[in-house]
């Protein structure tokens, strides 16, 4: 049963370490300084990104599902 919250300061050694790795890592992002767009879908893929319902539905209609 979980007691609440605990301070990465009380955790032992590697727990402590992992927790600090693991907050520094999101840090960036939960403070918005990963808010603008790049082009990497684009880049990677030759194509411009569409959305995930868009996806089902051109699988759909290419018959991804059927049995």
């Amino acid at each position: 049963m979980s007691q609440g919250p605990t301070s990465i300061g009380s955790l032992p050694g590697p727990a402590k370490a992992g927790a600090e790795d693991f907050a520094d890592a999101v840090g960036p992002v939960r403070r918005g300084m990963d808010r603008h767009l790049s082009d990497g879908v684009q880049t990677a893929l030759g194509r411009e990104p569409r959305s995930c319902a868009r996806f089902v539905a051109d699988a759909t209609a290419a018959g991804a599902w059927r049995d």
